[in-house]
Order: C-alpha cells, then structure tokens, then sequence
C-alpha cells in the first residue's frame, strides 16, 4: 500500500474515533462529523440522524443520512461539492473533485437534509513544517536491557490558529508469514516539539519506514475534544465542524 495513504488512513482512524455519538432525546436533530484538511485525500464528512432513546442498531450505516447535499466555500473560491462514498465501515461524504483547503483561510459548510439545515464555518490552522526529523533520516537501535528502541526528538514550527498538536506514529510488523501491518500510537501536546521513545519489537520490519503525522487543530475541534461542546462550530446540528493541517515524515531504523 502506498505509505502517503497509509499515512492519511491514519489519521482518519484517529479522527473518526472521536466522532458524535447519535443518541438524542431530540429525534428530529441530527449529527455531523466533519473535518476539512489540507490533504484531498483526508477530506471527510459524515452525518447522522439522530436516534430516540429505545433505538439501538450495530450497523454503523444504519443512521447515516444518505440523501444530504453539502458544499463547502471561502469567500474567494467557488463552492466545494460533497459526494456520498458507500463503506461497509461507515459510509461518509467527500468532495466530487481532489480538494486542498488552504491554511490559514476561513470556510463554510453547509449542509440540507430531510431533517433539518445546517451551516458552521472553521479557519484552517496556519501552514507549519517540520523541522526534526529530515525525511529518510536512520536511527540506531538503543539496547537497554530487555528493550530496544530509537529515540525520536520532534521538532516542528508553530501553526498559528492552531488550538494543539496530535501526533500519530506507525510502524510495520510481520504478522504469522502474512503481509506486514502497521501498528499505530498517537500522541497529544500543546508545543512544538516532542521526544519519543520508540520500543523495537522483535517482528519490526527493517525495510518500511516509521510514518510520523502531526496534525495541527482549530479551536472548533479542540471545544469538541476537551470541552464537551456539542455543537463545536456548527448551528442546527450536534457535531462539529472542524479543520487541521497534516504534515508528515518517514524515518528508518538502521537493521543491525
């Protein structure tokens, strides 16, 4: 799998853990996972009916809402187009043509559903890079008694507009003969620098980089994470509207 979009699986992984839950005592609302980034291939929505009380339904499409027209824009560019994407993971929305929001730039949602309207608006972070690690760079192995591992020191310069910092990291392993899978930890810090201490597994595969992602967020998704706003930059649904930039490097472990 090309590593550029294991990198973005990751972090919609991550994303979509913290989605909006769809349980309501107000049955005729509904509910909106959104985040717009500066990589097309990240770019999604998802939306939610929400369920009465004495509802209940495993199936992860049983409330998404598949008949929901949604446009993104900014004051200067024509309006971004959504279409439904069928996953037997969660269907979702994307936009019907490669889109990079910019950094640092405000942008409206809106969104028309059977259920009722919604509109929200977000301002990208400010463009950042990282400076700490170089792409490619080789790390060697620290042994410490029943561990090894490389220690990483990340260092990037400041998003402004930016409300804090995730961090993913990823690395592949063999799996009983099968193809090499990723195992990922994810990281949280206000700063713009972070050392980690990455333990070596004895099935660590010497040939895939270890896949570092730092995402910077607005102040919509941060009220969503910490703040328990359940309506983080949207009016007429539950959810949130929120936006981030994604920079990535590939680093190595030297095989010894």
């Amino acid at each position: 799998m090309n590593i550029r979009i294991i990198q973005i699986i990751l972090m919609i992984a991550l994303f979509y853990g913290c989605e909006p839950i769809t349980n309501s005592i107000e049955p005729e609302k509904f509910s909106v996972a959104a985040l717009i980034t500066n990589n097309a291939a990240s770019q999604r929505i998802q939306i939610f009916r929400t369920a009465s009380l004495n509802e209940q339904n495993d199936d992860p499409n049983y409330y998404f809402i598949e008949s929901a027209k949604i446009t993104v824009e900014a004051d200067d560019t024509s309006e971004v187009f959504y279409v439904m994407v069928s996953s037997a993971n969660g269907n979702y929305y994307r936009p019907s043509e490669p889109t990079e929001y910019e950094p640092n730039k405000k942008y409206t949602l809106n969104i028309i559903t059977d259920f009722g309207n919604a509109s929200g608006s977000t301002t990208l972070p400010g463009q950042y890079s990282i400076t700490e690690p170089n792409e490619n760079d080789a790390y060697k192995i620290i042994y410490d008694q029943y561990i090894k591992y490389v220690e990483i020191n990340l260092k990037w310069t400041e998003s402004n507009n930016s409300y804090g910092y995730i961090i993913n990291l990823s690395y592949a392993v063999n799996q009983n003969g099968e193809k090499p899978t990723y195992v990922t930890f994810a990281y949280l810090t206000k700063k713009t620098a972070y050392d980690i201490n990455v333990q070596i597994p004895d099935n660590f595969v010497f040939n895939k980089p270890i896949i570092i992602s730092i995402m910077a967020f607005d102040i919509n998704y941060y009220n969503h994470l910490f703040r328990n706003i359940s309506n983080a930059g949207l009016e007429g649904a539950v959810g949130y509207l929120g936006s981030a930039v994604i920079k990535s490097v590939n680093v190595f472990v030297e095989e010894q």
